[in-house]
């Protein structure tokens, strides 16, 4: 497996990874139709799915349960998240080994709240069942207050193995999304995966893993192939059938628009902080840095390892100030540069570890820290964050070339912010790929840069415009639910949802609830009450699950404001997505 290190005393061992989406800006053409108006409820609309949209698996068996927040449910499951999914399943299904086929695979235990999260996959005959998952949520006395699940209930209807092979099936993923590229030449195998051998056009080596997956009425078996590219950080999971065809692909790499800048050269000056000894270790450089949480280099040749490291700092003093009269190449504004995206990758870190995404959640550290490039030469004014699964993301930060002298992202805190939030959403609510979920990725990414901010603008520095890269000021947008539209890309449709946080922001901040960590708090755990690949609404109950009771009002009324309120729909049934905008909120309220 290729390994990525900084070189010296000390190199990042664990520098391999899982997988992840890429988000595009332009989305499908698609058809939109106003079936009526609801007088103050608001429109109802029927959009078109997208065609990347229609690839993505379901089952018949998804369902989403949640506990009365008006009081206790006063329905006990079972005393942990595997008795209660299996008792939920049992209670409405009547389907033999779907329960017995549920592999937990994460747990969490909050410690504020003594809520246990659970994750569990489904697996039959040692392998995956593709798409298949569970989530549940207990509170400390063990009920159950939130479950989802998207289970194949026919288990015991499964097909033969694929007639093709581990290689045919990575060709047959190359040639749709690399044509020309062909596959390494020699493969390991372990148990159901098939790793290839390094190449310099993949990051880590391409595997493929035999998997079950749903067709109709039965389980047939194919493979889910991850290739990640080296050079533009484009990861795919393509899911091939057993005969060589293409049944589905998800892109999981999101692209968008010490001494450390709070936010940005432009809203303040640079400050010097302690680095906590915890977030260094190995040897340290002047354009490298590395600890458990995050690996920050140079790459301003584009070939995704480290450029020169320069000297060795062994007084762990890291106080360079960038001089913004002068190139961000020069070698005082790389230094600075390095400093900027390695503290705040290790901020970003430790405040959300204290708001609930930690290591049973899957965050960044030890064997998966992020690996940070900065100043990376494959583009101008843009960003990625690849995801994987399992292992390290990857985040690409880029110059902006808008500006003479140009711009450095790194020292932009609202595009690290973003970025890592992708990192943040795909790994504690799951997929977060198609034109709702990603547009919903994309929105929540905002929503923790401005919040943390406390500034209603994204990426202002960077883009040097006064309202940043978004369609407007967030205090000043007017989109509602209803303004949803596929062919208008994730970004602009993400806003929508965003403008909804930054509404809840100003209620919780009239109510004197000013300090940010309580929203963001908020937010952050209702990721873990949201299923993956969830719609705006979804998303909504997800928060209005975590946030107490005193606070479900202000989410109403926030919500309300962008036609998100009670009896807002967004459905996705036969190739249409429906939409239903409600301006109401609960007697009450």
């Amino acid at each position: 497996m290729k390994k990525k290190s900084i070189a010296g005393a000390a190199s990042i061992a664990a520098l391999t990874a899982s997988i992840a989406s890429i988000s595009t800006i332009a989305g499908s053409p698609v058809s939109a139709q106003t079936l009526g108006a609801l007088g103050p409820q608001g429109r109802t609309i029927e959009l078109a799915v997208p065609a990347e949209d229609r690839q993505l698996i379901s089952f018949d068996v998804a369902e989403t349960f949640r506990a009365d927040r008006a009081g206790v449910s006063g329905r006990v499951f079972g005393a942990t998240p595997r008795d209660a999914i299996t008792n939920r399943l049992a209670a409405r299904l009547n389907a033999p080994g779907v329960a017995d086929s549920l592999v937990e695979t994460e747990t969490a235990i909050d410690a504020g709240t003594g809520e246990i999260s659970s994750r569990f996959e489904q697996r039959l005959d040692g392998l995956r069942v593709y798409g298949a998952y569970a989530k549940a949520v207990l509170s400390d006395a063990g009920e159950l207050l939130f479950a989802a699940d998207n289970l194949s209930s026919t288990v015991l209807l499964r097909g033969p193995e694929p007639d093709t092979s581990p290689s045919e099936a990575l060709q047959a993923a190359l040639a749709k999304h690399h044509p020309g590229v062909r596959a390494p030449k020699s493969a390991d195998a372990e148990g159901a995966i098939t790793t290839f051998g390094e190449d310099d056009f993949f990051f880590r080596a391409p595997s493929v893993e035999r998997v079950y997956f749903q067709r109709g009425r039965a389980l047939e078996q194919g493979y889910l192939v991850e290739t990640w590219t080296d050079k533009d950080n484009t990861l795919y999971e393509t899911l091939v059938d057993g005969d060589g065809v293409i049944v589905s692909s998800e892109l999981r790499t999101n692209a968008d628009r010490i001494r450390y800048y709070p936010t940005h050269p432009d809203a303040s000056g640079s400050r010097t902080s302690n680095t906590p000894n915890r977030w260094t270790s190995g040897t340290q450089f002047q354009f490298g840095m590395q600890g458990p949480n995050a690996v920050a280099y140079l790459d301003r040749d584009a070939n995704n390892s480290p450029d020169g490291l320069g000297s060795v700092i062994s007084n762990e003093t890291f106080t360079v100030s960038a001089n913004l009269s002068q190139s961000p190449t020069t070698t005082q504004n790389r230094r600075a540069a390095i400093q900027n995206l390695f503290y705040w990758n290790n901020r970003i870190h430790d405040y959300l570890e204290a708001r609930g995404f930690g290591d049973n959640d899957g965050n960044f550290e030890g064997a998966d820290p992020v690996l940070a490039e900065a100043q990376d030469g494959g583009g101008f004014n843009n960003a990625n964050f690849a995801t994987p699964s399992s292992g390290s993301p990857r985040m690409q930060m880029f110059l902006w070339n808008l500006t003479n002298p140009n711009r450095d992202g790194d020292l932009d805190a609202d595009i690290i912010w973003h970025e890592y939030g992708h990192g943040v959403t795909w790994r504690m609510v799951g997929n977060m790929s198609g034109s709702i979920a990603g547009a919903l990725g994309e929105g929540n990414s905002d929503v923790l840069a401005i919040l943390y901010t406390n500034n209603d603008r994204v990426g202002e520095y960077s883009v040097n415009r006064s309202n940043g890269i978004r369609s407007s000021r967030y205090s000043q947008h007017r989109d509602t639910l209803g303004d949803f539209n596929p062919s208008r890309g994730v970004h602009r449709n993400g806003e929508i949802y965003a403008a909804a946080l930054w509404e809840l922001r100003r209620l919780y901040r009239n109510a004197g609830i000013r300090n940010r960590n309580t929203i963001i708090g908020d937010v952050v755990r209702g990721y873990r009450f949201t299923p993956p690949q969830p719609t705006y609404i979804q998303m909504r109950n997800g928060l209005l699950q975590a946030a107490p009771a005193s606070r479900d009002c202000f989410v109403w009324r926030a919500f309300a404001r962008k036609g998100m309120g009670t009896g807002a729909q967004m459905t996705v049934s036969g190739g249409r997505i429906t939409l239903r905008e409600s301006f109401s909120v609960p007697n009450g309220c």
